[in-house]
């Protein structure tokens, strides 16, 4: 009988041969894909794997679809490898793009060259703070990046959608959602006639190199390393958390801005809705399959993007549907973490507990493993009944209200679900109640936008609105307001001990008045809870 043996380290031959492996797996599945769906496997092959690097120009558009890639992918390796989650990285490319249209949208006939760079520095800011508020609800209150990253891609697709279908709508653009078309002086130069090739792919590359001496050659980067391997050996080294945290977060924002920078001022030439791609998320696959490295992130972007490439011919010469992108990106990833256990046979990942296991397991895993619940069991229970109700609700949504299947059965429900739970503090009674608001929500948006004339997105605006209320009042549950009078609000310089409750003046000031101060034993109180 074969079974799988835990290393005593892991592999770092299968380290380099996983990827491949997994391509090779992701080929055999689509060829029986190909077959199933009655089409020539090898003329899918051929589509997927040889059209997009036949000629030059081919080769040319395969590097226009990975510079955004490699960019993008190169910031969350740093990410990733610092143990931050961002996986917002579409929303920051997106706000990248709008601050870039509107520095590109102040130009005129008479602009000179230098809004070329403008352009660029206005995506990078624009990623940067995007990921900055990420970054800030992680640093001072402790909300966890991934869901925080993830709910602000649809905030940002809001934003895009408000400005293009409102104030930057051009007005002789037919009533079409998009912004006029960009004046020439803004076109991000290109490297050569006949392709869109532009400096981009030079950036990138510079990209690789950089990142590469960051993380393996300086004080910071190694810094970063530690952090990710090992959080509470690098806070015993002296390396600050919250810096990591920052380096990491706004890394990786500026990079995915300046992809988007890139992208609009470059082969789009205009702010249109259609510029979420879905980069930020493809480019969370390169990243991986490159193992978080600049160099392995360069040839997995390359191959992402025949993907790419791949899908929008099997599209219009083989009449496969447009999915097939995503379901070949899909392939490669499953196929790479099927793999990576034969690699580094990392058995159990991933550890939820059943019934009074899930609980106790979320709350205290060791007192878990130690009580004898079985991660395995709780692991699947909980995935397939995730997956078993989110499947009932497909089932009941296009066999009822629907009644057929179209492209428009994704309505959102999937991710304002994730609201729902939280917001219903995952009790099942609490998500009755915020379910029903939600649906108001979801209502009332419909109704605005055909009595009141407001665009669609005002539905996102007010479930974003919603999460971020909770996040901002969760503060609460570990913190309370306390008025403190003004003759008591200065602080001696030799510690914090009025707000935190630490080791400094707490006592001098309760000597002042014969007794303990109230306010400062409220403040001790506060901190030790």
């Amino acid at each position: 009988m074969l079974r799988l043996e835990v290393r005593p380290q892991p592999s770092k031959g299968w380290g380099y041969a996983s990827p491949l492996l997994a391509l090779a797996i992701t080929v055999v599945i689509g060829v029986v894909l190909f077959a199933v769906l009655g089409k020539d496997p090898v003329r899918g092959l051929q589509v997927f794997f040889w059209e997009p690097i036949k000629s030059s120009y081919a080769l040319s558009e395969l590097m226009v679809k990975a510079t955004p890639l490699l960019i993008i992918a190169l910031g969350l390796a740093v990410c990733f490898r610092s143990n931050v989650w961002n996986i917002g990285a579409e929303g920051q490319y997106l706000i990248g793009a709008i601050f870039a249209a509107g520095v590109a949208l102040t130009a005129d006939k008479t602009t000179g060259p230098w809004i070329v760079p403008a352009i660029i520095a206005a995506g990078v800011l624009g990623g940067m703070v995007w990921a900055g508020i990420t970054a800030l609800l992680r640093d001072r209150f402790n909300a966890n990046e991934i869901l925080v990253s993830l709910m602000l891609v649809y905030v940002a697709v809001q934003v895009l959608n408000f400005l293009v279908y409102g104030p930057w709508k051009d007005p002789l653009g037919y009533n079409f959602p998009q912004t006029k078309t960009f004046e020439a002086v803004t076109q991000i130069p290109r490297l050569m006639q006949g392709s869109r090739v532009n400096i981009g792919l030079l950036l990138a590359l510079a990209g690789v190199g950089a990142v590469w001496v960051f993380l393996f050659r300086t004080y910071a980067g190694y810094g970063q390393l530690v952090g990710g391997l090992a959080p509470a050996a690098a806070r015993y080294a002296g390396f600050s958390s919250r810096k990591a945290l920052w380096i990491a977060l706004l890394t990786s924002g500026g990079m995915a801005g300046l992809a988007g920078a890139l992208e609009v001022a470059g082969p789009i030439g205009q702010l249109t809705p259609y510029v979420p791609a879905g980069y930020g998320f493809a480019a969370i696959i390169v990243a991986f399959v490159g193992r978080l490295h600049p160099v392995g992130i360069v040839f997995s972007a390359i191959l992402m993007s025949m993907f790419y490439i791949g899908g929008e011919l099997a599209q219009s010469r083989l009449g496969l549907p447009k999915s097939i992108t995503g379901v070949f990106q899909g392939l490669l990833l499953f196929a790479l973490l099927a793999c990576d256990g034969v690699g580094a046979v990392w058995v159990f990942l991933f550890r939820t507990y059943a019934g009074y296991g899930q609980l106790v397991g979320g709350l205290a895993p060791a007192a878990a493993r130690y009580a004898g619940f079985s991660s395995r069991k709780a692991l699947w229970i909980a995935l397939l009944t995730s997956g078993g109700m989110a499947g009932l609700a497909g089932a009941l949504e296009v066999a009822g209200p629907i009644g057929q299947l179209t492209p428009y059965v994704p309505a959102g429900y999937g991710f304002a679900a994730i609201i729902v739970a939280f917001v219903g503090r995952l009790h099942p009674v609490g998500i009755v109640f915020s379910a029903i608001l939600m649906s108001m929500f979801y209502i009332g948006g419909e109704l605005a936008q055909s009595r009141l004339g407001l665009p669609k997105s005002i539905t996102g605006v007010f479930q974003g609105l919603l999460l971020f209320a909770l996040l901002a009042c969760d503060t609460l549950i570990a913190y309370r307001i306390r008025y403190i009078p003004a003759a008591l609000r200065a602080t001696p310089s030799r510690g914090r001990s009025l707000q935190t409750g630490q080791a400094g003046s707490a006592a001098p000031l309760g000597s002042v008045a014969g007794a303990q101060s109230p306010v400062v034993s409220g403040s001790v109180q506060a901190g030790q809870e």
